[in-house]
């Protein structure tokens, strides 16, 4: 539906993924195995983290990518810059994005495809197994350590530091640990925000009682 880039997304056959509706994911999955397994279709360019970062680590890879267990191709960017980071992270999104880059004189992207990535048997049949391999790869090419955050934590964590509430932990491991979806945990976050009455990011005896 956006103008010029909705038409250009569609000329390059996207697979749109809807983050509301649950039969989504298992719709794209679908769409990903029918064009790794036919011939007629163009490679499938995907960002496996599922989010953008500042370039500092590699997070989780998301499984969808390596799904089908077809070799892929590895290419890694990187952002020289001398005054402002290009990389859209954190609360660095949007139209204030554009207009700083345009403030100096160039931006800068460095690509670099690696070796093709042909997968094991057990990769194979293992896609998380097979992507946190092809990540370890694509990080010692970039010189970058990785860490298990997920989007969900990119998501979550930008939650967090508009209502000023530290995160201190991986949103994987908290459902885990309190049996919650990532949705239940947006909502405590929500109840949080509005009873710090004082937008400390703590709750004291006063506004604990207040709601009681």
């Amino acid at each position: 539906k956006t103008p010029v880039v909705g038409r250009v997304s569609m000329q390059m056959r996207s697979i749109y993924l809807d983050r509301k509706d649950p039969d989504s994911r298992q719709k794209v999955l679908d769409k990903l195995r029918q064009r790794a397994s036919d011939p007629a279709f163009s490679p499938v360019l995907m960002f496996p983290e599922g989010t953008t970062t500042n370039g500092q680590s590699l997070i989780q890879f998301k499984r969808g990518a390596f799904v089908p267990g077809v070799t892929v191709q590895p290419v890694v960017m990187r952002y020289p810059h001398h005054n402002y980071d290009p990389t859209a992270t954190g609360l660095n999104q949007g139209p204030k994005t554009f207009l700083l880059m345009m403030l100096q004189w160039y931006n800068r992207m460095q690509v670099t495809y690696l070796p093709p990535y042909v997968p094991s048997e057990e990769e194979k049949q293992d896609p998380l197994i097979f992507a946190a391999n092809v990540r370890q790869v694509m990080a010692n090419a970039l010189k970058i350590p990785v860490f298990n955050h997920s989007y969900q934590d990119f998501f979550f964590s930008n939650l967090s530091i508009k209502g000023n509430i530290p995160l201190n932990f991986e949103v994987r491991e908290a459902e885990k640990q309190f049996d919650c979806s990532y949705d239940e945990l947006k909502s405590m976050l929500k109840v949080f925000k509005d009873i710090d009455a004082k937008r400390d990011g703590l709750l004291d005896v006063d506004e604990i009682n207040a709601v009681l």
